[in-house]
């Protein structure tokens, strides 16, 4: 049985789910997660509503990791914490198989002044420990868009 994720590190995800396209299956994960920010390629099947199984599966992931007083909601393709972007999920479609694009933004060190951007933010701005990482945060988001595929599969078998 294979298992439900693949893992494929790379330093550019979506051109290497792209260049890969023709071979790939459902369930492959092409990743980059450094201090910045995690990049992650989920192939699946096309489905409308994979962005929205997405974004969901991000906010419980992010809201299980940060403190307590973080308030994280969706809006077109970003996913907001504390009123702020924090990371994109989109949706693209080649073929037969479909490429959930996540990005989540950790932290910027080269930004001086944080605070003069108010429409966008990062998790170390927001209050995030150091410990959640880019592959913490990864492995909480495939583990929340797992239980969440599996949910909504469950659904609609009714």
């Amino acid at each position: 049985m294979q298992p439900p994720f693949v893992s494929h590190p790379d330093p550019v995800p979506l051109d290497a789910a792209r260049a890969a396209i023709a071979s790939a299956e459902p369930g492959w994960v092409f990743w980059n997660a450094d201090l910045k920010a995690v990049d992650c390629v989920v192939v699946i099947e096309p489905d409308p509503e994979a962005a929205g199984l997405g974004r969901r599966a991000l906010c419980d992931a992010l809201g299980a990791l940060g403190p307590p007083q973080a308030t994280l909601s969706t809006g077109g393709e970003a996913v907001v914490l504390n009123g702020a972007r924090v990371a994109t999920v989109g949706v693209e479609t080649s073929g037969t198989v479909g490429l959930l694009v996540v990005r989540v933004d950790v932290a910027d060190p080269d930004d001086p002044d944080p605070g003069l951007h108010p429409d966008r933010t990062t998790l170390r701005e927001e209050g995030y420990e150091p410990e959640v990482d880019g592959v913490v945060i990864l492995g909480a988001f495939l583990r929340h868009l797992l239980s969440h595929a599996y949910r909504a599969e469950k659904e609609t078998a009714l």
